[in-house]
């Protein structure tokens, strides 16, 4: 998978390295980039060409690529991965032959709720529990946001996997909230799930930490590759 931005010279390679930080140190070009990933991730078109794509195809921005910006607060991935749990509990109990015990203890619990009501002179119907209806009922949710902003990354990173849909997850200003001992913890993660992860930043390139690639733009617009 590879980043091309139409005013960069450079593209970012993630079939070369999967790991990426991008620094920037003009001010306007940073928020004009970071508005830009923004659009794109909103299903917003641009009028600049940035292309993420693969040999095969161009990637959507807004179905594969998570961008966060606030890590103290990730909460609005937890509806894509609340889903996607149901769906995977759905498939793991028909896969694993545990229908038949669902249904037959549905089928108790409603023989205890027709006791109940048996003398009661209503007109009274018990629709069938799906697996899906009884993970609502029973309340199964996920919180992505229950930490410090490098647990929450941590967390979804670990996540990710079973998302399935994000190919690209973007951290912005990761090296003004992060430690580079918690950078480095975060890399190991991505690179063990098979994550891409590219960081923008605002600021002077200082030095290159382990496993990254560092595409650095100056204030004059120059850019180098680390």
């Amino acid at each position: 998978m590879k980043l091309n931005i139409f005013s960069i010279e450079n593209e970012i390679d993630f079939m070369n390295n999967s790991i990426w930080r991008m620094i920037i140190n003009n001010k306007g070009l940073f928020v004009h980039m970071v508005s830009r990933f923004n659009d794109l991730c909103c299903g917003v078109e641009t009028y600049e060409k940035i292309t993420l794509y693969t040999d095969e195809e161009n990637i959507r921005w807004d179905k594969s690529v998570a961008m966060i910006i606030n890590p103290w607060d990730i909460s609005v991935f937890e509806k894509a991965l609340q889903n996607t749990l149901y769906k995977y509990v759905d498939k793991e109990i028909i896969e694993c032959n545990e229908l038949v015990n669902f249904q037959k203890s549905i089928t108790k619990i409603n023989g205890i709720i027709n006791n109940i009501i048996s003398d009661v002179n209503l007109d009274i119907e018990i629709k069938n529990i799906t697996v899906m209806d009884y993970l609502k009922i029973l309340g199964l949710k996920t919180n992505l946001s229950c930490g410090t902003p490098f647990i929450n990354i941590i967390n979804f990173i670990n996540a990710i996997p079973y998302l399935k849909q994000y190919k690209l997850l973007i951290i912005i200003n990761s090296d003004f909230v992060f430690k580079e001992s918690e950078l480095l913890e975060i890399y190991k993660e991505a690179r063990y799930n098979g994550i891409n992860i590219l960081t923008v930043n605002y600021g002077e390139f200082e030095r290159k930490l382990e496993y990254e690639s560092i595409i650095y733009i100056d204030k004059d617009f120059c850019e180098m590759l680390y």
